[in-house]
C-alpha cells in the first residue's frame, strides 16, 4: 500500500528514489512510497537490526519492535512507518462506532410578541481600580466594553423570539459617583476615574 512518508536525501538514494530538495529549514520532504519501498527504507533507518536478522535467518519485515540500548540510553523502536493519516483514519473510524444517531429536530419559530428586558445593573461608570492592587483594571473604557458587550448578547440570544417591546431600564448603580465632591450619595469617598459630569455623559 502507498504512503505518504517522510525522508532524507541520504535515504532516498540509498533506496533508489527520486531525490528532492527539502523546504527550507527542512532536512527531510515528503514522497509517496509503495510497500515495497517502504520496507527498503526500514532496511536503511534500521540496518543494525537488519544485518543482525540476516545473519540469523530472521525475516525482518516480522520484527514490529525492538530495543536500541547504548550507555547512555535505552529506546523502543518501532521499524514500521506509521503515518498521521493511518492514526486519524483509526481514530474516526472507531468514534464512528459509538457515534449515535439523532432524528432531526424540527423548531417552530414562535410568533407570539414577547417583551425584552436589558438591564445593565451595576456597571459603575467611573470606578477606578489598578490590577496592582485589586487584581484587575477597572475605568469607564472597561466599563462601557462590558455593558455593550454584554448588551449585544443579549440581542444575540433573544433574535430568535419575536420582540414587540423593548424595556431599557436604567439605574441600579449604573454610575459610580453622585456628586462632584466623588462621593457616592451617603457621602462615601470614592476613587473615580473621570469627573462626575463627564461620567454621567458617558453613562
Amino acid at each position: 500500500m502507498t504512503k505518504r512518508c517522510w525522508i532524507t536525501q541520504d535515504e532516498a538514494k540509498s533506496i533508489g528514489v527520486k531525490v528532492r530538495e527539502p523546504e527550507k529549514g527542512r532536512n527531510k520532504y515528503r514522497i509517496n512510497l509503495s510497500g515495497e519501498m517502504q520496507d527498503e527504507l526500514n532496511k536503511v533507518r534500521h540496518s543494525g537490526v537488519y544485518e543482525y536478522c540476516k545473519e540469523r535467518g530472521i525475516n525482518f519485515s516480522s520484527i514490529k519492535e525492538y530495543w536500541d540500548k547504548t550507555k547512555e540510553y535505552s529506546v523502543k523502536v518501532r521499524p514500521d512507518i506509521i503515518s498521521y493519516d493511518d492514526i486519524s483514519k483509526g481514530i474516526i473510524a472507531e468514534m464512528d462506532m459509538h457515534s449515535p444517531s439523532y432524528p432531526e429536530i424540527k423548531r417552530v419559530k414562535s410568533k407570539d410578541a414577547h417583551l425584552l428586558v436589558v438591564d445593565h445593573a451595576d456597571v459603575h461608570v467611573g470606578k477606578l481600580a489598578m490590577s496592582f492592587e485589586s487584581g484587575e483594571d477597572y475605568n469607564s473604557q472597561i466599563a462601557v466594553k462590558r455593558v455593550m458587550e454584554g448588551v449585544q448578547g443579549i440581542l444575540d440570544k433573544s433574535s430568535g423570539f419575536s420582540i414587540d417591546k423593548i424595556v431599557l431600564v436604567i439605574g441600579n448603580d449604573i454610575l459610580h459617583i453622585y456628586t462632584p465632591k466623588r462621593t457616592t450619595t451617603s457621602g462615601t469617598p470614592q476613587d473615580t476615574d473621570g469627573m462626575c459630569y463627564s461620567n454621567f455623559l458617558i453613562a
